[in-house]
């Protein structure tokens, strides 16, 4: 999965969550949307779950290129964090709109953080779903050598 994919797989899901209050996208260049999966590798790494990637923000790269099972771990940690932290951020800051909606209803700023939070706690429980999976396939072993 190159970088310029995982950039597009973050996009549409912080796009998705925006959807959910009819909220102004907020924009993120290349390299601070590449910060974030690199937080999500080291993340990973630190659980024990080493991806042998090296995430190069500045240089817009993710080598070597992860498989698409990774990069969709890699991107829904980081639109997750993301949609958790600094999008709540922003709407509390008036960047995303002053007019808020679920269909129809009109919101208040409150209701669209609490719908905004909700979107997280879904994008956070695929990527604990996702981070489950892979782990099930007991990648280093372990319940082999246990036997």
């Amino acid at each position: 999965m190159t970088a310029e994919a995982v950039l597009r797989v973050i996009r549409q899901k912080i796009g998705e969550a925006l959807a959910t209050i009819h909220g102004e996208d907020p924009i993120y260049d290349d390299e601070v949307l590449l910060e974030y999966v690199e937080t999500v590798n080291f993340e990973l790494t630190a659980l024990g779950i080493n991806l042998e990637l090296v995430v190069t923000p500045s240089a817009l790269t993710i080598a070597p290129e992860p498989s698409v099972r990774f990069g969709m771990i890699l991107a829904t940690g980081a639109a997750a964090n993301i949609v958790g932290d600094d999008v709540l951020k922003k709407l509390t800051s008036g960047e995303l709109g002053i007019s808020f909606r679920t269909a129809t209803t009109e919101i208040t700023t409150n209701q669209a953080a609490i719908n905004l939070r909700g979107a997280s706690d879904v994008l956070r429980d695929s990527y604990n779903k996702m981070v489950t999976a892979y782990l099930a396939t007991d990648p280093d072993g372990v319940t082999l050598r246990a036997q």
